[in-house]
């Protein structure tokens, strides 16, 4: 199950205890048999999650977009955070200096790792079905 449907499970899940009459008892039905059998018990809520998630006001399903992760902004960041730390090289004596005693390496190669991980997470992502 991908993490957009569980956001819109919990959704409906959250609206469903805090107010046990949004839904009506026709709707809810409709729901249990759009959903068909409970052989697979993760399908089924899957299914029926997503029949009451229609019912569902539109400014309540913006709340889901939220916990999506922008993709084009955190490239946008990345390169950004990148560039940002080439250029800090710049801002020191342009004399000879040793690497190791340069904190910003250490700083640079943290960034580097963390980039890694959620390009990394990122393509993981989107392999997975």
């Amino acid at each position: 199950m991908r993490e957009k449907a569980i956001v819109e499970i919990l959704l409906v899940r959250s609206v469903e205890e805090s107010l046990p009459n949004f839904f009506s008892p026709e709707t809810l039905l409709k729901a249990t048999t759009e959903a068909g059998s409970i052989e697979n018990k993760q399908e089924w809520l899957r299914k029926r999650a997503m029949y009451l998630f229609t019912q569902i006001p539109h400014g309540w399903k913006e709340i889901t977009s939220i916990t999506q992760p922008r993709a084009k902004l955190l490239i946008a960041l990345t390169i950004i955070a990148f560039l940002i730390g080439l250029s800090s090289n710049f801002l020191g004596p342009s004399d000879h200096f040793h690497i190791i005693y340069n904190p910003i390496v250490i700083l640079s190669v943290w960034n580097i790792l963390i980039f890694f991980f959620f390009i990394f997470s990122m393509i993981r992502k989107l392999k997975t079905p």
